[in-house]
């Protein structure tokens, strides 16, 4: 399946999507462990763990946090802050498994 293919959105994370990126995550352990922090806290975080860092995610006054969305599928997420230059930005985040070497990325980019 071609991104392009399919409808997506994107979007800024709100506290309603809590539970779908929870799911997307924990789907997506194994594919964010060896290149992300994400992997290891996803793989060792319980409930309460999961909601305390989503809600700080959330929070965060120097980052934005946005996932792309199929419907209610959480595809992807994208967080954008500010970098090390005057003028940098840095960005970063993960896509869920099974939807690698898709495009999801770009979504994100552009």
């Amino acid at each position: 399946m071609n991104v392009s293919k399919i409808k997506t959105e994107f979007r800024m994370l709100s506290k309603l999507d809590f539970e779908e990126f929870r799911r997307s995550a924990t789907e997506s352990v194994d594919t964010n462990m060896e290149y992300l922090w994400f992997g290891e806290f996803f793989d060792r975080a319980n409930l309460i763990g999961m909601m305390n860092a989503y809600s700080s995610l959330l929070q965060d006054q120097q980052t934005d946090h946005y996932g792309i969305f199929e419907g209610r599928k959480l595809l992807g997420h994208l967080a954008v802050t500010k970098g090390e230059a005057p003028l940098g930005v840095e960005l970063y985040g993960w896509v869920r498994k099974g939807y690698q070497s898709r495009g999801i990325g770009e979504l994100g980019l552009k």
